[in-house]
């Protein structure tokens, strides 16, 4: 069984109430109606690194071939999540 062939990083330093990964995952779920990899790349406040090296950190905990990096603030309707995949 291969892994999926999509994920997404979350960036952020500041970071919703609740579980963001369980969210995002279900978000592109309903809207995708596949599997994607969520991986966290949070920058911390005390001793932030900036969103490059948390992104980069990131890639390097996947090994989908594809991936979609987003603030983990963002709200895309489906549709924008469908039109980022569509060639997928």
């Amino acid at each position: 069984m291969s892994g999926p062939r999509l994920a997404a990083i979350l960036h952020g330093a500041r970071w919703p109430a609740g579980d963001a990964g369980a969210a995002w995952r279900d978000r592109f779920s309903r809207a995708l109606q596949r599997e994607v990899e969520i991986v966290l790349a949070r920058d911390e406040l005390s001793a932030p690194r900036g969103a490059a090296a948390c992104v980069m950190q990131g890639l390097g905990r996947t090994l989908a071939p594809h991936v979609i990096v987003a603030d983990v603030h963002a709200d895309p309707d489906d549709d924008t999540l469908r039109t980022l995949v569509r060639d997928v």
